[in-house]
């Protein structure tokens, strides 16, 4: 079979061999198909889903340090209210002595969200509900 591969069409009919050199290459085609034929590894159903996880960044535009505040499954209020906690934190948050967040309309930015952000001295400033998301 490799002769076939390595020899090609021409040198097959050269060679006058009891098969043609189709039939060679259509052998070499199925022996390939064939090994990585993965059909009989799949089960039946749907195929596996990816995870999807939902990451909370936040980005100091004048540094242009970014913090991930937190990865999650399904973001609740109750995972946003502490990864807003951990952001505004007097030692170690990264919000500390940040003025101003810029954040879209997603609804996990619950009034509670944005109460606490005050609370830590930091005034929200929503995005245009005509701004561009992706």
């Amino acid at each position: 079979m490799r002769t076939g591969k390595l020899v090609g069409r021409r040198g097959l009919v050269d060679l006058g061999c009891i098969v043609t050199p189709d039939t060679i290459l259509r052998w070499y085609r199925q022996l390939v198909a064939a090994k990585y034929d993965g059909s009989k590894r799949r089960r039946p159903g749907r195929p596996r889903t990816v995870d999807r996880y939902h990451v909370l960044i936040v980005i100091d535009l004048a540094s242009r340090r970014v913090e991930i505040g937190g990865i999650v499954h399904e973001p609740t209020g109750a995972w946003m209210k502490q990864a807003v906690r951990n952001l505004i934190d007097a030692e170690e948050g990264f919000l500390t002595g940040t003025t101003k967040l810029i954040m879209d309309r997603d609804p996990i930015f619950t009034a509670d969200v944005r109460t606490l952000l005050r609370s830590g001295g930091v005034e929200t400033v929503r995005l245009p509900a005509s701004s561009v998301s992706a």
